[in-house]
């Protein structure tokens, strides 16, 4: 664009000059030209670029760019030189918080409430960080507070969209998604909660179009990811699950239904080190989880340990009876004793509950499969 052109040539003109500098970066992140952003940036003298303006913008850039770790190394340093603003608190907690490090998130976002009236930007990422601590009610209070003074924030919107439902008011999730959808149709939020409804609802291919939609242009969205990959499980891709959900889980590492849910993929691809090291990490998150249990149980059962399973069936089913991966591998026990009937008839009900993928599934024919599955990649 000829102003950028424009900027460019006076700044080689005049490359010392900050402010300059400053004003062509920040134009060119407003534009989406994180790219050329950081070429002007690497352009510049040490001494130019170690303004702290400049380099809150280098790590606004990473941020754009997706590489929360750099932008945060830049922001704590700002920190630790003396810079001292709402804005530096809130990109800080914002990238820890894209690393998944939620408490370092929180602490980092503290300086930046105590300053009164805190700025949007801020109460909206606090709100997201109860959300993401479980406190979904005092999340929700933080952005209706936020709504009631500026109603027409479609970003507050769309968090308050998902807390809905995360909270399980479904329908109020949906108008609530479909109002903040109808002024911003690209709406990170709002535009999960749909999808992740569709999936829910098991129209699988509306969930793969709204997630593939999300994904194309938020590449690092965690529960995008997870959503989408969940999508392609249930249609049978499993690759491209396993695929998605792998870069869903260094999003949301703290996330254990999407530890679980490629623990699942690599199984059903016969990755059984994969699965070991997905159940792994899924119960250094949470030791009492019984699908935790139930998914080694299975692993155990695929490698012919049966007293192993067998007693990690026992917990499984202690923590959570009703508990599907249990039940899966007493069947696999069961096939392994001759007893393909009985193993038949304990995972046709899971199997028929599990559309559209599964539907029609010879129960049998899919145990079999499973375990045919055995090698160790």
């Amino acid at each position: 664009m000829p102003e950028f052109d424009q900027l460019e040539a006076f700044l080689r003109k005049d490359p010392s000059n900050t402010v300059l500098a400053t004003d062509l970066i920040g134009r060119l992140l407003a534009a989406g030209r994180v790219d050329q952003a950081l070429k002007v940036l690497d352009g510049l003298a040490p001494g130019v670029r170690a303004d702290h303006g400049l380099r809150f913008l280098e790590a606004r850039a990473h941020l754009q760019a997706g590489d929360a770790a750099a932008a945060a190394s830049i922001l704590r340093s700002l920190l630790a030189d003396g810079a001292e603003a709402a804005t530096i608190h809130h990109d800080l907690a914002y990238a820890e918080f894209a690393l998944g490090h939620i408490e370092l998130a929180d602490q980092a976002l503290q300086p930046a409430l105590r300053q009164l009236p805190p700025l949007p930007e801020v109460q909206r990422l606090h709100a997201r960080l109860l959300h993401w601590q479980g406190r979904l009610d005092e999340a929700l209070a933080a952005i209706d507070e936020i709504l009631t003074g500026q109603p027409g924030d479609v970003e507050a919107g769309g968090v308050r969209a998902l807390l809905l439902l995360d909270l399980g008011r479904f329908d109020e999730a949906r108008q609530a998604a479909l109002a903040v959808l109808s002024r911003d149709p690209a709406q990170l939020e709002a535009s999960i909660t749909t999808g992740t409804l569709a999936l829910w609802s098991q129209r699988v291919d509306e969930a793969v179009a709204t997630f593939g939609r999300v994904v194309g242009r938020h590449p690092h969205a965690g529960r995008a990811l997870a959503g989408l990959g969940q999508a392609c499980m249930l249609g049978a891709n499993i690759p491209e699950a396993c695929r998605l959900l792998e870069q869903a889980v260094v999003r949301m590492p703290g996330h254990i239904g999407t530890w679980h849910a490629l623990a699942w993929c690599q199984l059903l691809l016969g990755n059984l080190a994969g699965a070991q090291a997905s159940y792994e990490q899924a119960f250094a998150l949470d030791r009492s989880f019984g699908e935790t249990h139930g998914g080694f149980a299975v692993l155990h059962a695929l490698r012919g340990n049966a007293a192993e399973a067998e007693a990690a069936i026992a917990r499984a089913r202690r923590l959570d009876p009703n508990g599907r991966s249990a039940v899966y591998a007493q069947a696999l026990l069961l096939l392994a004793n001759g007893r393909d009937d009985e193993a038949a008839t304990l995972v046709a009900p899971i199997l028929a509950q599990t559309p559209p993928a599964s539907q029609g599934t010879d129960p049998l024919a899919f145990l079999r499969r499973l375990r045919a599955r055995m090698v160790e990649a």
